[in-house]
């Protein structure tokens, strides 16, 4: 169980990160709810997974994508775009009225579930955090197949657990907001997807 609890302590490491995730979930469920706050942490659960047996599975096709001289501009680029898109659509759609009391209500299961999809998936940290534990640990550590999914376990669960509380805490502070403290939400969430897509791009080209 050694390799398990390590995946958790990365998983916290993770947790406490303060990246475009964070103010996904947070501006989602503040807005629509925690069945849409969960749908977007579910979108990065599944990308998540993916990644784990992607890289596990397909490790040389892996090491050989990452040794590209290229790679590195194009998908900071690329995930830069993705998260400056969904910040600009974020920050320059603000709400006319309050949600719905019950704030249950969501129309936008597959966007929600797709927008933490897609920054997760396209965010450069998030490709090499993967690709370097999985290849690390299969490559340089040597670990069996059994330890290297526990490792992953560990991770994913934390990931889960971590992400659910950041749901529940957003959630637990719509009742206290007013229509304009929504929109304050709204820009500084948008805001902070369009910065950290500048920041993206300003690295990987500069």
């Amino acid at each position: 169980m050694t390799y398990f609890f390590n995946g958790m302590l990365l998983g916290v490491t993770l947790a406490i990160l303060v990246g475009p995730l964070l103010f996904a979930l947070i501006q989602t469920t503040i807005e629509e709810g925690s069945r849409a706050g969960f749908l977007v942490a579910m979108g990065i659960w599944i990308s998540d997974a993916l990644f784990i047996l992607g890289t596990y599975f397909g490790v040389n096709y892996v090491i050989a994508i990452t040794s590209y001289e290229n790679f590195e501009l194009i998908l900071g680029i690329f995930g830069g775009l993705v998260l400056l898109l969904i910040g600009a659509a974020i920050f320059l759609n603000s709400p006319k009225s309050l949600p719905e009391s019950n704030f249950e209500i969501s129309q936008n299961y597959l966007v929600n579930a797709f927008k933490g999809f897609a920054i997760n998936t396209f965010n450069p940290f998030t490709v090499f955090f993967w690709f370097g534990i999985m290849t690390t640990s299969v490559e340089g550590e040597s670990l069996n197949g059994q330890e290297v999914m526990l490792l992953a376990a560990g991770i994913f669960s934390t990931i889960i657990f971590t992400d659910s509380l950041k749901v529940v805490f957003a959630k637990r502070l719509q009742p206290k907001l007013t229509l304009n403290n929504i929109i304050l939400v709204r820009k500084i969430s948008g805001g902070a997807l369009v910065l950290f897509g500048f920041i993206l791009m300003a690295r990987v080209i500069w």
